[in-house]
Parts: C-alpha cells; sequence; structure tokens
C-alpha cells in the first residue's frame, strides 16, 4: 500500500506541475482569446507566495513519498506539513474576494471547492495511513506451551526469520 501511495504523490505533484506550466503556456500563445479570463485563472494571476506554497508543498509531496516508500518516520512529519500547508492555502482560496467574473460562475466556484475538500480528505487519510504505517510499535513476545524462557523472545518477521542466524528456531504463536 505504501509503494501505491508513493506512485500516487509522485504521479499528482507531475499532473500538477505540467497542468500549471501548460495553462501558462497557453495563455501566453494565446493572448487575445483569453483577455477576459487571464485574471481570473488561478494559474496564471497566482501571487509570488502562493507559486512558494505551491512548490513548497509540491516537494513535501514527493520527500513524502520517497519516505513513505522507504517506510521511514520522516514519512507522517512531511506529509502532515503538506496537510498543514494545503489547508492554509484551502482556507486562502475561500477568504480570497470574489471578482464579478467569478461570481458569474458560482456554480463553478463551488465544484472546485467540492474538488478542494475532497483533495484534502485524501491526503489527511494519506498523513494518517503514513502515521499508522510508521509508527514505533512496541516488540511482541512470543510463548512457547510449556517454556517459561521462552516469553523473553520476540517474535520474528519473515525478512527477520530467514535473516536471523538461528532460522531454525521455532517461534510458536500464542
Amino acid at each position: 500500500m505504501a509503494t501505491i501511495i508513493s506512485c500516487w504523490e509522485v504521479l499528482i505533484v507531475a499532473m500538477a506541475v505540467t497542468a500549471h506550466v501548460a495553462v501558462r503556456v497557453l495563455h501566453a500563445l494565446h493572448p487575445v482569446a483569453n483577455r477576459g479570463t487571464q485574471a481570473s485563472t488561478p494559474a496564471v494571476a497566482a501571487s509570488p507566495l502562493h507559486t512558494v506554497a505551491l512548490v513548497v508543498t509540491y516537494v513535501l509531496a514527493l520527500a513524502g513519498a520517497m519516505a513513505l516508500w522507504e517506510m521511514r518516520r520522516l514519512a507522517f512529519e512531511l506529509l502532515a506539513a503538506r496537510f498543514v500547508v494545503e489547508v492554509a492555502l484551502f482556507v486562502l482560496d475561500l477568504l480570497r474576494p470574489v471578482t464579478a467574473a467569478a461570481a458569474r460562475h458560482a456554480d463553478l466556484r463551488l465544484a472546485f471547492i467540492a474538488i478542494d475538500v475532497v483533495a484534502l480528505a485524501v491526503n489527511a487519510a494519506i498523513a494518517w495511513y503514513a502515521w499508522q504505517v510508521t509508527r514505533r510499535q512496541p516488540l511482541v513476545l512470543a510463548t512457547q506451551p510449556g517454556s517459561p524462557e521462552a516469553a523473553a523472545e520476540k517474535e520474528l518477521t519473515t525478512s527477520q526469520f530467514y535473516l536471523a542466524p538461528d532460522h531454525k528456531k521455532t517461534i510458536h504463536k500464542p
């Protein structure tokens, strides 16, 4: 599951950067056709602070994807930080004054808000999953029936079992 989420994060960042560049190129190539809408397109009219925040979210998503793929605790911290930045961007977008052009397309704005809410929910779920997977868990002790010294042995994972020097020991689960 962590590999799928890591690939998803990389794919989302690649699509977002591609879309951002494509919108800018299209507006640059066809300025006459987009004269009235250029100021209302977020990809073109974004403030420098907004652009920096987007770049920060992209970097956090890529770094979080790599850390999650390696199953490091840092993955949760990076993905949670990205979620916080995206929530801040969402709140700032909601507080932005509505222009006359945007007021004509209020239903479109509601659709974008709904998409943003779903994206935030997915990002929160990914951060929660990263926390669940990478949190420190206590060792689970296994006991063999009738053997009191076996209570001190820890339960081995599959890779630990095959890499252990004494791999012929049998670990009984209760």
